[in-house]
């Protein structure tokens, strides 16, 4: 699972977790993906949230009953510039280290605010910024690759 830090370079990225499923039997198989947000509208009260959680949100893989959460990116890691807006996390699948299927998602990280998303602070209010998430229209992209 990789948050892209930044469109300008790579060197912005940030892997958040990395799992390996398996055996996997032959067949169709289901991996679901989901994502739990942390933001204003939580149902849990903000303010209570420790500092790193107020900005962050949670991206889970599962496969059957075994669960992986990723962290949140390091948002010290981004450049001051690329924190508001539009980037992507990227979910790539590998086998035998050959990526086989990668599944982009948009991610907004703006102001829940309309007159701050209009005229934004100098320094960023991270008790204020809201992500959304467009998971209903993920970007899948498919590799061939030699199954054995």
């Amino acid at each position: 699972m990789i948050y892209v830090g930044s469109a300008e370079s790579a060197d912005y990225d940030q892997v958040l977790d990395s799992i390996m499923v398996g055996p996997i039997p032959v067949g169709i198989n289901k991996f679901v993906f989901s994502v739990r947000v942390r933001s204003p509208l939580s149902p849990v009260p903000f303010s209570s949230l420790p500092p790193y959680e107020r900005y962050a949100f949670l991206l889970t893989l599962s496969y059957s009953s075994n669960p992986s959460q990723a962290p949140a990116p390091n948002i010290e890691l981004l450049p001051k510039n690329d924190v508001l807006g539009v980037t992507v996390v990227l979910l790539s699948c590998s086998y035998v280290d050959k990526p086989f299927v990668q599944v982009g998602y948009y991610v907004n990280n703006e102001y829940a605010d309309e007159e701050l998303k209009e005229n934004p602070p100098e320094r960023i209010m991270f008790d204020k910024l809201y992500r959304n998430i467009l998971a209903e229209k993920p970007k899948v992209t498919r590799y061939p690759i030699n199954w054995w």
